[in-house]
């Protein structure tokens, strides 16, 4: 699962260990991984660490929705307004909250 960020040229450090830096935002997720100045409280159950915090996570995928809000990607747009967000569900939940009635018109016109 990878992704390139919107400001993929910003060049990120990583605030472990101050020595990796990286625009790459792959490489600054597998830097988290294998960081030996970040402290895991358990090794096994924390496998991903965030560049830029204290987060942890077991999963990549929850690692690269965390590091979107860190870089500010917002990947998933919404054709009806200028909404833009980090998780696709979260355009979901906006598209039925917020344009239910104008996705009903679309279709009963087809």
């Amino acid at each position: 699962m990878g992704f390139v960020a919107q400001n993929s040229q910003d060049i990120h450090t990583c605030v472990h260990c101050m020595s990796f830096a990286s625009s790459n935002v792959n490489a600054l997720i597998q830097h988290g991984k294998k960081c030996t100045s970040v402290y895991r409280p358990d090794p096994y159950k924390f496998k991903f660490a965030c560049f830029a915090c204290n987060h942890f996570s077991y999963h990549k995928g929850n690692i690269v929705s965390h590091t979107r809000k860190h870089l500010g990607d917002k990947p998933f747009k919404c054709h009806l307004c200028e909404y833009q967000s980090i998780q696709k569900v979260c355009l979901k939940i906006h598209l039925k909250n917020k344009h239910s009635l104008e996705m009903q018109e679309i279709r009963k016109k087809f």
